[in-house]
């Protein structure tokens, strides 16, 4: 089944990137500043996470050995991926019911949609990242090293999420209020990471949470590499390494499962 998978989307790659990139361009059509939008959207979400916490509730880090940058580009190590994986997983809950035009020809290799829906993400995602990159060398005058990770990072993100996108595509066109249901969950699941928070400022008792939470290894590998310098959280790597690799398994087995009745249920 894994084999499966990739083979098939190593053959459908030029239209699985190509229907991305009109994703891209589709989504944003007739608008002033076009795809641009894309970007901007995440980076005025995070100036105003970090307006609110920075000015208003002054919130101060840097400038030690276990802290050291400041609060801004903590904001961006952990919201930057948070905002993707919450975008793709949206994104994917519909990517079959609308485009079920393409579901009911036969020929048409439906698996790439939700995976075009998450590459369609990852484009600003990554550009995101450069200016976080650019934003940490003017404001702290260095980069980590650390830096070099992030393309391995950007590949776990895609497996990660083109395994949930098949999962939540495959019950969303059964259970069409599962993209409400998904919402809902994402507005609640940022307080569930440690995006905008320090782990050491929650209470002990109310840790549980975030430990469980699959995502936040994720958002735990991201700020080892763009916040931290080094591999502080080693079993957040293990654990969101196994949970991409599942994710991308399963997923693709519950959507070839249900495959066969896409086009009665649309």
């Amino acid at each position: 089944m894994l084999r499966e998978a990739l083979s098939l989307l190593y053959r459908q790659r030029v239209l699985t990137w190509e229907l991305a990139k009109r994703e891209l361009r589709d989504r944003h059509a007739g608008s002033a500043l076009g795809v641009a939008w894309a970007l901007l959207h995440p980076l005025v979400q995070l100036a105003v996470y970090a307006l609110v916490f920075t000015q208003i509730f002054k919130v101060r880090l840097g400038g030690t050995a276990d802290m050291p940058f400041g609060y801004t580009v903590y904001i961006f190590s952990g919201l930057l991926p948070w905002l993707a994986i919450s975008d793709s997983v949206s994104r994917s809950t519909v990517a079959l019911s609308g485009n079920a035009s393409l579901v009911k020809q036969v020929v048409f290799p439906v698996e790439v949609l939700p995976v075009k829906s998450t590459l369609a993400v990852l484009v600003p995602h990554g550009m995101a990242l450069c200016v976080a990159l650019a934003y940490t060398l003017v404001s702290e005058g260095r980069v980590p090293a650390t830096y070099l990770l992030l393309p391995l990072l950007l590949a776990v993100e895609l497996v990660l999420l083109a395994g949930i996108g098949w999962l939540v595509a495959a019950v969303g066109a059964y259970f069409r209020d599962l993209k409400d249901i998904v919402q809902v969950f994402l507005v609640l699941g940022v307080y569930c990471v440690p995006a905008f928070y320090v782990e050491s400022w929650v209470p002990p008792a109310l840790r549980w949470p975030i430990l469980l939470n699959p995502f936040s290894h994720v958002i735990y590998m991201f700020q080892d590499v763009m916040y931290y310098g080094r591999i502080l959280h080693p079993w957040s790597w293990c654990v969101a390494f196994a949970f991409a690799g599942l994710s991308f398994y399963g997923g693709y087995r519950v959507f070839r499962g249900l495959k066969v009745y896409y086009g009665s249920v649309l």
